[in-house]
């Protein structure tokens, strides 16, 4: 699976993903000045899912109207040491997006899927 890191995301995360993960940052493709738009657009095709921080995408953006899954990271602090303690969360998280096209929020609780 093919998943694209956004720029808010620590890019000392990439190591802690699956094998299986292809796990590229917005940064290294050269995205990380693109807006949620733009790199919806760019990702979409390439990448199965977006990974972000940014807990307001769903309201600014349409995401149901793109081809790519995204699992939104909502815990806190944002930190590599807490949110390793997530990543079980956050790799559930990564499939259902992934074979849903859908959006999944990782909360310190539990996972919510927003939309299919």
């Amino acid at each position: 699976m093919r998943v694209l890191l956004d720029h808010d995301i620590p890019h000392g995360l990439r190591p802690r993903f699956p094998e299986e993960c292809v796990v590229v940052t917005a940064q290294y493709r050269g995205w990380s000045d693109y807006d949620d738009d733009e790199l919806l657009a760019a990702a979409e095709g390439t990448f199965a899912v977006l990974l972000t921080l940014d807990t307001n995408l769903v309201y600014q953006q349409d995401v149901s109207s793109w081809e790519i899954g995204v699992v939104i990271i909502d815990v806190h602090p944002i930190v590599p040491s807490h949110l390793d303690r997530h990543m079980e969360k956050v790799r559930s998280a990564l499939s259902i997006a992934a074979e849903d096209l859908g959006t999944v929020v990782v909360q310190e609780d539990g996972i919510d899927l927003l939309s299919p």
